[in-house]
This record gives C-alpha cells, structure tokens and sequence, in this order.
C-alpha cells in the first residue's frame, strides 16, 4: 500500500538531484576602462619660465565606460579613482616615457580647486573636489626651469608603484550579456583624455620614443596619445 508514495519519493529525489547538478550559468567578466576628460591649458606647445599651465577637470559623476560604451553613477563613496600625474623632462628620443627623468622640481603647484601634492621627483597625486554630482579640479603648474617636458595624467592605483588590492567595482550593475549570462564588473583601468585627445604628440615622438611602436596595444596607444601632454619651456 506504500509503494506509490515510495515511487513518488524516488523521483522526487531524482528530479531534485538533476536539478542540483544542472551546470551554473557561465558568468562573463568584463573589463571595466573609465574615461574621464581633462584639460590642459594654455593650448599651444610651448610656454615661457614663469607661465602657468593649468589642468582643469569638470564633469559629472555620470562616468563613459569605454567597454560597455555606457555611462555609470560613480561617487567617491563607490570608488576612489586615486588619480595620479608623472612629469618628465624628454632629455634623450631614444629613451620611453618611463625611462625619461622626473621633472616635478622644475614646477611649483597652485591648488585653485581640489588640490595636488607632489610625492617624488617622478610622481604626484591630484584631489578633485566633488558636489552637487560633478567632479570639479584646477591647479596650476608654473614652470620654472627650462626643458621639453611631458604630462601625464595616470591611473594613480597603478602607475605610483605601490601595491594597492584590486578595487571592488560591483556597485556596477551589467545587465546579462547577448546569450543571457550573468556579467561582472572587473576594474581595468582609468584613461584621462587630456584636450580631446590634441596633447602636441608631435612632440612626443620628436623627443621620445613611444611604445606602440614595439607594443602596439590599444591601450599603449590611448596612454601615450591621448593621456599625456607635451610641452617646452623655454
């Protein structure tokens, strides 16, 4: 009398153990590339000891995606960007940006907006302000020694040489992808378009060697064409 309601549970139990052991979704990492404009001015390639140039920043916590091509809310609460700068002084066009010597000393900061702090003759670290949903930034370089120098605006967690984990982005929220796998953020980078991408490379290839020449990669390119700016003082 028993036995239909044994049947019932053996397939119960059948069908629960099939279920369990259905594979998972594959879940899709996607690199997360933040772009984030900047200004450098006055706009021309060269400036005298004693002029000011000025990096300025306004935009809104609506933050371009470069893989998703979307934008996201991003607040200092979410995500600190720990945006850096470097300055080199191009003294051989054998050499890449990397090897080339710092060039802090030859400039004294001004903190209009937000703030800069200078942490070694190669690096420096900028400080926006943030209200109102906007990111707001301007700070001045005087230039006070002679010299073909070069800019760059850099993904300070990455480019200071110090280890920092890797920052928790999943306040992202990606909608599945085109076959209905699940998507998660994972944090790539921070490119800084500097002038909409007119930084005088000219002057960068005539004083440096670029990588992309041996190491044409997308981002090689982006870094040293859009995300620094080249300059002589004179």
């Amino acid at each position: 009398m028993q036995l239909p309601t044994i049947f019932s549970a053996l397939i119960a139990s059948l069908c629960l153990a099939l279920t369990s052991c259905e594979p998972k979704p594959d879940v899709e990492y996607v690199p997360i590339v933040f772009e984030i404009p900047m200004t450098v001015s006055p706009l021309r390639d060269t400036i005298a000891v004693g002029d000011t140039l000025w990096l300025t920043a306004s935009f809104p916590d609506s933050i371009m995606e470069r893989t998703t091509q979307m934008r996201y809310r991003v607040t200092p609460q979410d995500f600190d960007f720990k945006t850096g700068f470097s300055l080199r002084q191009f003294v051989d066009a054998k050499l890449y940006f990397i090897d080339q010597p710092g060039f802090t000393t030859g400039f004294t900061v001004i903190n209009k907006v937000g703030s800069a702090t200078i942490t070694s003759q190669r690096f420096g670290r900028l400080f926006p302000t943030y209200g109102n949903g906007h990111y707001r930034m301007r700070i001045g370089l005087v230039a006070r020694q002679k010299g073909v120098a070069c800019l760059s605006i850099q993904d300070g967690a990455k480019s200071l040489g110090v280890y920092e984990p890797e920052p928790n982005i999943l306040f992202l929220n990606l909608s599945a992808s085109a076959t209905g796998h699940p998507r998660q953020p994972t944090y790539a980078t921070t490119h800084y378009t500097i002038n909409e991408g007119k930084t005088n490379f000219h002057l960068f290839q005539q004083h440096c060697t670029p990588i992309p020449i041996t190491n044409p990669t997308e981002d090689n390119m982006y870094y040293e064409q859009k995300d620094t700016y080249t300059f002589v003082v004179k």
